[in-house]
C-alpha cells in the first residue's frame, strides 16, 4: 500500500450514500426540486404522475405507490446537458442568478433521496418516442464500487440498450401537453424524470403523496400559479391488472397562499367553509358548509417594507422586501375558528414566515411560532438570488439558515442591532448582521399584530356573536314557562299587542341600535338568534358614568342582561376569563386550573360586595329588610332556574361555548 498516494476528492459509492442521507425533508420537497428544473426550462405545463400497484397485506389488498414521474413541456435538453443533469454538481449554471436552480445538485440529490433508480428522457422539437435516455441506478453503482463512476451517455431510439418512454407516461404527456407543427409533423419538446425502486418515500399511499404534494407545490409556486404562468396537474395511475393502468385521480395544483391575500376561488381553500356544527343544518358530521357568500380573507395587507443589503460579491445593493398580512376578526367566526373552519385549519398548516427567492418559496420559517394565534398573521420575506450567500441558501433550496440565526438572536437577546453589535453577536461583514435589523423589525411588528388581533378578536366576539350558548337557550326555555305564571312587563306587552316572532325580531333589531347604540351587524345577530328560539342575551356595553356593574332590559319577551365593560370589575374579574378558542386549545392543565380558580374567586368577590353592602345598612331596619327581601327573592329565582330539569337536558344536547 502506497502512503503517498493522493486521496480522491470524492469517494464514489460512499459519497452517493451520504448524499442520500442528507437529502430532502420529505417526498413533496424532493418533487419540488424536479419542478424547479421544469420551470427553469420554461415549461408551462407540468404533470406529476404517481403510479400505484396492488400489494397483498396480511388481511386485505392494498395499493402502494411504486413509481413517480415528472413530465414537462419545457425546452428539453440536448444529450450533453441530459448527461450532466444526473451528475452531482454538473449544472454549469452556478453563477447564473437568473434561474431558480444553480447548484447542480438538485436533480440527482432529490432523486437518490427517494429511490434507487432514476431515468431521464428528453427531446427537442421532435417526438416523445424519439427522446434520448440516461439513468442513475444505485444498484449498479454499488456493484461497480471499485470503478470510476460515471453517468451513462444518453442513448437514442434503435441504439442497443435503449428503453423508450413507458406508454402510460407518454399518454399523460399527449393528454396534458400541446404539440406544434413542424414540416407537417406534430413535434414537441420536454423532459421526463422517472423514479422507480422507491425505498424512501415519506408516504406509502399514492393518495397521501398527492395530498401533501399539492399542498406544498401550491405554496412554493403560488406566484407562478396565480399569474397563470404555470399549470401543474397531479395524476394517480392505478394498475388494474388486465385493464392496464387507469387514471384513478387527477388534481390540478391550486395556489396555496400563506398570506391569504389571494382570491379564494383560485386557492386550495376554494371558499370559506366551516365544519357543520348543528344537526339541524342537515350536513353530515365532519362535512363543511359555506358560512358566507362573500368570504373574508386576510384582506389587510397592513405593511410592506423594503431593505437594501450589499451584494456579497460587490456590485451595489439588492433589495429585500418584507410584507405583512393580518386576519380581520371576520375570518375567525365563533370561539373555535381554528378548529371549525377550513380556513383555520389551513392557516394552521401555513404558519410562519414565508422566505421567497426568485418568486419561489424556500421555506416556511417557524422560529416565531409558539401559540395558536400565530396562524392569524402572515409575513413574506422576498429576496433575489444575488443574496443567496447572505441568507445562506442551501443547495437543496430548503433553508435560509442565516436568517433563522438572526431571528433566534433577536428572540433570545431582545437587543437592537446596535446593542447586538456592541455585545459581539456578529462581526463586520457577518451575513447575520445584515439580516438582524430585518429580523428585529419582524419580531416587533408581529408582536404588535398579535396583540391587536387578540384584542380585536375579543371585541368582535362580543359585538357580533352574543351568547347563543347552552346557558342562553336553557334560560330562554325556563323563562317561557315562568312567563305563564309571572310575566314581565315586556312579556305582557307582547301578549297585549299580539305581535308575532318576526315583528318582535325586527323590534329588537331597531331598539338595540337606537337605545343602546349597538351596531347594525350586532343587532342583526341578536334578532336572528331570537328567531331561532333564544330569548335571553348576555351583552356588553360601556357606561363609564354609571356605577352599575350590570343592568337588565327587555324588548317584548327578549331579556337582555348588559355587563358594563367600563366598570373596574369587568377588567379585574370578567375580561381575564374571556380567552379565545385558540387559547383554550393551547391551555396547559396548570393554566386551566388557574383559570378555574380565578372564576371561583370572581364569583366570591361578586357575592362579597353584595354581602358587604347589606351589612353596612344593617343598622337601618327598613333598609336592611329591603335588602334581605331582595336577596331572598333572588335566591328563590336562582333555585327555580338551576333546579329546572330542562336546564340539564339542554346542557346535555348543546355544545356550550
Amino acid at each position: 500500500m502506497s502512503y503517498n498516494q493522493p486521496a480522491p476528492l470524492l469517494s464514489g459509492v460512499q459519497t452517493v450514500k451520504s448524499i442520500r442521507d442528507t437529502g430532502y425533508k420529505s417526498t413533496d420537497y424532493a418533487i419540488a426540486e424536479l419542478i424547479d428544473n421544469a420551470v427553469d426550462a420554461k415549461a408551462k405545463n407540468i404533470s406529476v404522475v404517481i403510479v400505484e400497484e396492488p400489494a397483498v397485506g396480511p388481511s386485505r389488498l392494498t395499493y402502494r405507490a411504486t413509481e413517480i414521474a415528472v413530465i414537462d413541456d419545457g425546452c428539453g435538453m440536448p444529450p450533453t446537458l441530459a448527461n450532466l443533469a444526473l451528475s452531482f454538481g454538473g449544472s454549469g449554471q452556478y453563477d447564473n442568478r437568473e434561474l431558480i436552480g444553480r447548484f447542480g445538485m438538485g436533480l440527482p440529490q432529490a432523486s437518490v433521496s427517494q429511490c434507487r433508480r432514476t431515468e431521464l428522457w428528453s427531446w427537442q422539437n421532435s417526438q416523445i418516442e424519439a427522446a434520448h435516455r440516461t439513468y442513475l441506478d444505485l444498484d449498479e453503482i454499488e456493484k461497480e464500487a471499485n470503478r470510476s463512476l460515471v453517468v451513462p451517455w444518453p442513448t437514442i431510439q434503435d441504439e442497443p440498450g435503449y428503453i423508450g418512454v413507458p406508454d402510460r407516461l407518454a399518454d399523460i404527456f399527449h393528454k396534458s401537453h400541446e404539440t406544434k407543427m413542424l414540416a407537417g409533423q406534430p413535434v414537441s419538446s420536454g423532459t421526463i424524470v422517472r423514479w422507480t425502486s422507491l425505498d424512501r418515500l415519506r408516504w406509502v399511499k399514492a393518495s397521501s403523496v398527492l395530498k401533501h404534494t399539492e399542498f406544498l407545490l401550491g405554496r412554493i409556486y403560488r406566484r407562478f400559479l396565480i399569474d397563470g404562468d404555470l399549470n401543474i396537474n397531479i395524476f394517480i395511475l392505478r394498475d388494474e391488472g388486465s385493464s392496464g393502468f387507469v387514471v384513478s385521480n387527477e388534481q390540478k395544483v391550486r395556489p396555496n397562499d400563506p398570506m391569504f391575500l389571494t382570491k379564494p376561488s383560485l386557492t386550495l381553500l376554494e371558499y370559506w367553509e366551516r365544519e357543520s356544527p348543528f344537526a339541524e343544518s342537515g350536513a353530515p358530521e365532519g362535512e363543511y358548509e359555506n358560512v358566507y357568500e362573500e368570504p373574508a380573507f386576510f384582506e389587510r395587507e397592513n405593511l410592506t417594507r423594503p431593505y437594501s443589503i450589499p451584494k456579497p460579491n460587490g456590485g451595489g445593493e439588492a433589495e429585500v422586501v418584507v410584507k405583512y398580512s393580518e386576519a380581520p376578526p371576520e375570518c375567525r367566526p365563533g370561539r373555535y375558528a381554528g378548529a371549525n373552519t377550513r380556513l383555520g385549519q389551513q392557516a394552521k398548516e401555513n404558519r410562519g414566515i414565508s422566505i421567497m427567492r426568485a418568486n419561489r418559496e424556500l421555506i416556511l420559517e417557524q422560529t416565531m411560532i409558539n401559540e395558536p394565534v400565530d396562524r392569524w398573521w402572515g409575513v413574506e420575506v422576498d429576496f433575489p438570488p444575488e443574496l443567496d450567500e447572505i441568507f445562506g441558501v442551501t443547495n437543496n433550496k430548503q433553508d435560509a439558515p442565516y436568517f433563522t440565526t438572526a431571528l433566534r438572536y433577536v428572540i433570545e437577546n431582545e437587543l437592537s442591532k446596535q446593542e447586538a453589535e456592541d455585545e459581539g453577536l456578529f462581526g463586520e461583514g457577518d451575513p447575520v448582521g445584515y439580516l438582524y435589523r430585518i429580523a428585529y423589525d419582524i419580531r416587533k411588528t408581529v408582536g404588535t399584530i398579535k396583540s391587536h388581533a387578540k384584542k380585536e378578536k375579543n371585541t368582535h366576539n362580543r359585538n357580533t356573536k352574543p351568547s347563543q350558548s347552552g346557558l342562553s337557550r336553557a334560560v330562554s326555555h325556563i323563562n317561557k314557562k315562568r312567563s305563564e305564571q309571572n310575566p314581565t312587563a315586556g312579556e305582557k306587552k307582547r301578549q297585549e299587542e299580539g305581535v308575532d316572532n318576526e315583528e318582535t325580531a325586527k323590534a329588537i333589531e331597531t331598539e338595540l341600535q337606537k337605545k343602546h347604540g349597538v351596531s347594525k351587524e350586532h343587532a342583526g345577530v341578536v334578532a336572528q338568534q331570537y328567531r331561532e328560539g333564544v330569548s335571553v342575551h348576555f351583552l356588553e356595553a360601556g357606561q363609564s358614568q354609571s356605577p352599575a356593574f350590570f343592568w337588565p332590559d327587555e324588548v317584548y319577551d327578549d331579556e337582555q342582561i348588559y355587563i358594563n365593560t367600563d366598570h373596574p370589575a369587568y377588567g379585574k374579574l370578567i375580561n381575564p376569563l374571556r380567552i379565545s378558542g385558540d387559547e383554550i386549545e393551547a391551555l396547559s392543565e396548570k393554566r386551566a386550573k388557574e383559570l378555574l380558580g380565578a372564576a371561583s374567586d370572581s364569583l366570591a368577590l361578586l357575592l362579597q360586595s353584595f354581602a358587604r353592602l347589606e351589612l353596612e345598612v344593617s343598622g337601618d331596619q327598613n333598609a336592611a329588610n329591603h335588602y334581605i327581601a331582595v336577596r331572598e327573592e333572588w335566591g328563590r329565582r336562582l333555585r327555580e332556574i338551576v333546579s329546572d330539569p330542562s336546564l340539564d337536558e339542554i346542557f346535555l344536547e348543546t355544545e356550550d361555548d
